[in-house]
């Protein structure tokens, strides 16, 4: 059984790494399909301390800082498809 909690441990700091370098390039496809799956795989699992994403309000705030640039670059179809990944997020916590 540790086994198990070992390996999902190293890959969402796995999963982690690949999303701040995505977000750090502006890669914001490949960041919101990593913050998908972070989200699936951490459903019933405890956070860890080191991988802020494995928390809801860590993927909030990568979820704004994508917001954040679209809106400064004035990419409103990009904002809008932010927004309602971060309201299926929310709704999924719940």
């Amino acid at each position: 059984m540790t086994t198990l909690a070992s390996d999902t441990a190293f890959r969402l700091r796995e999963l982690h790494g690949l999303l701040v370098n995505e977000v750090d390039r502006n890669a914001y496809d490949n960041a919101v399909r990593l913050l998908k799956q972070i989200a699936k795989e951490t459903r019933g699992a405890p956070p860890l301390p080191d991988v802020p994403s494995s928390t809801p309000a860590g993927r909030l705030g990568y979820w704004r800082k994508m917001y954040d640039t679209a809106r400064k670059h004035r990419c409103i179809d990009r904002q809008m498809q932010l927004l309602e990944h971060m309201r299926l997020d929310d709704m999924q916590r719940a």
